[in-house]
């Protein structure tokens, strides 16, 4: 499975709750709202939280509701669009 850059606003806003997704897998819904309370305490940056939610969506790829999940936050077509503009910045 593909996972969105770390670059994507769209890892941000889901951290500052400018988004707000339903996700269905439980253990990354976890870690989403446990990153949020990180960055309101000021324990972890927004960066770093990107980071561990990247590394997780890459460990667990295969989960249950992963991709479901992704494409909630993202949009259906966002591997084809994440692909698309790689290709134009080359």
């Amino acid at each position: 499975m593909f996972i969105p850059s770390k670059n994507n606003k769209k890892w941000k806003d889901l951290l500052t709750s400018e988004v707000e997704v339903s996700l269905k897998n439980f253990f990354f819904q976890m870690k989403v709202t446990q990153a949020r309370d990180q960055i309101k305490k000021g324990s972890v940056t927004i960066e770093s939280a990107i980071e561990d939610l990247h590394v997780l969506c890459n460990k667990f790829s295969a989960a249950n509701n992963m991709q479901e999940d992704l494409e909630s936050i993202f949009g259906k077509n966002y591997e084809k669009i994440e692909k698309e503009k790689i290709e134009t910045l080359k």
